[in-house]
């Protein structure tokens, strides 16, 4: 229905993608306020540690609900995990250089965690809709549906 109202402009899987982004959010922030400001670890440390549990998190969130229509099982779903944390390596650094140096400027720990965490986001998503579920796609239309494990998407059935 998202697809028929908001049309090419915003694809109802980039909706979804936002919204297992937003609850990464709050556990990153939850987990950076436990870390820093409760047990006293170094910020960087902190935001390091959350950056990688939220990234795991979201990669399972994701295969659930994002891309639901590829989802990985088996063994290949912790090959699409390495897959995704490999990509987003590079987001979780880019968040944690972004989020240090915002907060060695003066900003609140908050504030400086949401602009590493934006602008990891907007890499992580686009890196990992080419890398990780794209291939997917890819070989999926090319006719090798043998070669991948993936859960239909299931639709609405009266139960006799």
């Amino acid at each position: 229905m998202s697809e028929k109202l908001l049309g090419d402009f915003l694809p109802a899987r980039f909706i979804v993608f936002v919204l297992v982004g937003a609850a990464g959010i709050v556990l990153n922030l939850a987990e950076l306020w436990l870390l820093y400001r409760v047990v006293h670890l170094s910020f960087v440390a902190a935001q390091s540690i959350a950056a990688a549990v939220v990234m795991i998190v979201n990669f399972f969130l994701n295969n659930v609900f994002t891309y639901r229509d590829l989802r990985l099982r088996g063994w290949r779903i912790w090959a699409g995990l390495i897959s995704f944390c490999m990509a987003c390596s590079v987001g979780a650094l880019i968040n944690v250089v972004l989020a240090t140096f915002s907060l060695e400027r003066g900003l609140p720990w908050y504030l400086a965690a949401l602009i590493g965490l934006t602008i990891g986001a907007v890499w992580n998503y686009s890196v990992t809709s080419v890398l990780t579920w794209r291939k997917l796609r890819r070989r999926r239309k090319a006719g090798a549906v043998d070669d991948l494990v993936v859960e239909p998407v299931a639709r609405d059935k009266e139960l006799s």
